[in-house]
């Protein structure tokens, strides 16, 4: 969880620095950040379900599914991974992530990248005390002590 938290965090990074560039792909290379952005967060909630729950109906809208999953505490099997707090921005990460990959003919604006370059950001910001608190919290339910 720790090196997908470092390699969102860089991608949020390369979302922006695509956005300042004056090149002509700079919205498709964006574009491409923004899906790799929320790939990390959709792989992250798969290992996690496999290793807590071992149920993944892959029918039509799991990807809603698991997000919306991984928003749950689930009691004596383990915290939510996301808070609340997190669910709409990283749901818009979802719902762009789901257009790029399935558009024919898709217009990226630059306002819209620059919309949600931003929650990347706003995300990379909070995303490594996330997976931290998860952690400690499935350490206390498991009774583990953690390392320092």
């Amino acid at each position: 969880m720790r090196e997908d938290c470092r390699i969102f965090g860089e991608t949020a990074s390369e979302a922006a620095a695509h956005l300042e560039q004056g090149t002509h792909g700079k919205l498709q290379a964006t574009a491409f950040e923004l899906a790799r952005a929320y790939n990390i967060i959709e792989q992250m909630g798969l290992r996690v379900a496999r290793s807590f729950e071992n149920n993944l109906p892959k029918d039509g809208g799991w990807h809603e599914a698991l997000l919306r999953r991984m928003t749950l505490h689930v009691p004596g099997v383990r915290p939510a991974l996301f808070g609340a707090d997190l669910r709409s921005e990283l749901d818009e990460l979802r719902r762009f992530r789901h257009l790029v990959h399935h558009a024919y003919d898709v217009k990226l604006r630059e306002d819209r990248m620059s919309e949600l370059a931003t929650i990347v950001g706003k995300v990379a910001s909070n995303l490594g005390a996330v997976c931290e608190t998860f952690v400690r919290e499935v350490a206390v339910m498991q009774g583990w002590t953690l390392e320092e």
